[in-house]
């Protein structure tokens, strides 16, 4: 009897099961190709059986598949199957993120439905995550892009909001994080000036930095305008940067 593998290939095809699995093994003390591992042995509904058998070949390993016998696999193969996983490590990408924790609703993962100050302030909690790793910056992410149902934006209420999100377990914070990662990318590729004028000069500013330096673009030279800006859809804001940008360089 063949016996049909099959799993995702990029981060768009994921779970929300798959990425809290993901989340949960990157939390954990191992290689990244025990990560990948135990994610195609997860995805595909593999279980392993026993790990090698010898022969004269090198050797096999035993799996089983629901619905199917058991059956064996060389290392080559094993090895192959494996390397499926590694846009896990490698190229996180855009995914969608769970469209609720608990009784509280995420915007948009594309974040067309956020506003500039919003996008700011998650790049802020991300950067601050990632220089050292304290989880209630996770706490203040979750609270930016998770609300009640008709519960407007306020930035002022923030402190309150990241209480919410104190007893979730780490591995559900963690995923607003790979998110993030995910969706800079995206959005970088999107607006492709603005994120890359760093490339012209001899110090290269993040590319957030570029886009606070780019806000005078909007406001004209009048700051009275900077809260009306940092209300603007985020995307709006980044085409019209962008189309600034571009139009400036063909001029």
């Amino acid at each position: 009897m063949k016996v049909e593998l099959t799993v995702p290939v990029k981060w768009s095809e994921l779970t929300v099961k798959q990425v809290e699995y993901f989340s949960r093994m990157m939390l954990k003390e191992l290689t990244e190709t025990e990560v990948m591992t135990l994610c195609f042995l997860k995805f595909s509904g593999l279980k392993l059986i026993k790990k090698a058998i010898h022969y004269k070949a090198g050797y096999l390993y035993i799996f089983k598949k629901k619905g199917f016998p058991r059956f064996t696999m060389d290392a080559d193969l094993a090895t192959t199957c494996i390397a499926k996983m590694t846009f896990l490590i490698n190229d996180i990408s855009l995914f969608a993120l769970p469209v609720s924790i608990k009784k509280y609703e995420a915007y948009d993962y594309r974040m067309f439905d956020v506003n500039l100050e919003q996008y700011l302030l998650l790049d802020s909690y991300y950067q601050a995550f990632l220089a050292g790793k304290e989880t209630h910056y996770l706490n203040k992410m979750l609270a930016v892009m998770y609300h009640l149902p008709g519960e407007k934006w306020d930035n002022e209420k923030l402190p309150v909001w990241e209480k919410r999100f104190k007893r979730q377990p780490l591995f559900r914070k963690y995923i607003i994080f790979l998110w993030f990662t995910g969706f800079k990318k995206w959005i970088m590729e999107r607006y492709w000036y603005v994120f890359n004028q760093g490339n012209e000069i001899s110090s290269q500013p993040t590319p957030d930095e570029i886009v606070l330096q780019l806000l005078s673009a909007l406001n004209e030279g009048d700051i009275t305008h900077n809260k009306e800006i940092l209300a603007t859809s985020v995307h709006e804001a980044f085409f019209e940067l962008n189309r600034k940008i571009e139009q400036s360089k063909n001029v």
